[in-house]
């Protein structure tokens, strides 16, 4: 009997392991299309950033006219929603951005402006709630009374500075109180304008003001401190945005605004 059982036992079956060459394969792909898909994106970003450069370099506006005449423009096509990419602001100035929007807004140019957060800076867009072209166009008017070139930021006009802020604000000193300061002033400016250096010589600097103003200086004068002027707002601005020193060894004066 048992004899009879041990003929019926059949060997048990064990297949030989397949090798997997299959998921290394796919696994390769999948990381070769991610490398492409970065790659792609990254190229992307690149080239809308070089094309942002390069129409703030041709925009004659500065970057906060250029912001309010692209709100006007959409506007004006019944657009709300307009892409962060068609604003002059860089990436670093965003705070700016946003500053001189909250300003607007406040202004009554529009009730309210949302960034989508889940996108990048080149494809994401600004939605804007009841924009108010009068009130913009307003502002615009209002800030354009003084004209400042792309990347200026101080202009001096009828015996007064404006000085562009970070936030958008432009700043007014009269300046005429300062008396021959502010002749000797306009001499740096003159020749810094016709020149478009920032190096005189005390000769220079006496021809320009004997020409603009026909009288006579001492050059003895151009080396009173800035802290004989009497009015106080002036002396203060005048140390925070203008520095004008005598360098010895060109023997010559150095203008900078600061």
């Amino acid at each position: 009997m048992a004899k009879k059982s041990q003929s019926n036992v059949t060997a048990v079956y064990y297949p030989d392991i397949i090798p997997d060459t299959l998921t290394p394969q796919i696994e390769k792909l999948k990381e070769q299309s991610r490398q492409k898909a970065y790659k792609e994106k990254q190229e992307e970003a690149k080239k809308l950033w070089q094309e942002k450069q390069e129409r703030i370099t041709k925009t004659t506006d500065d970057k906060y006219v250029h912001t309010l005449k692209t709100i006007i423009e959409w506007a004006s096509i019944k657009k709300r929603t307009i892409p962060l990419q068609c604003f002059n602001f860089t990436n670093m100035e965003s705070s700016l951005f946003r500053a001189f929007l909250d300003k607007l807004k406040a202004y009554g140019c529009f009730d309210c402006w949302t960034i989508n957060p889940y996108k990048d800076a080149y494809h994401t867009d600004i939605v804007f709630g009841n924009i108010n072209t009068q009130l913009l166009n307003q502002y615009l008017n209002m800030n354009q009374t003084i004209f400042f070139k792309s990347g200026e930021d101080v202009v001096y006009h009828n015996k007064s500075f404006f000085f562009k802020m970070g936030d958008g604000n432009i700043e007014t000193l009269d300046f005429s109180g300062a008396l021959k300061w502010r002749k000797i002033i306009e001499s740096f400016l003159e020749l810094r304008k016709r020149t478009g250096n920032n190096l005189f010589t005390t000769s220079e600097i006496i021809k320009i003001y004997q020409e603009l103003f026909d009288e006579d200086i001492r050059s003895s004068y151009l080396g009173h401190s800035v802290s004989n002027i009497r009015n106080k707002k002036i002396k203060k601005v005048l140390k925070q945005r203008f520095s004008i020193e005598f360098m010895r060894e060109e023997k010559a004066w150095l203008f900078n605004l600061r």
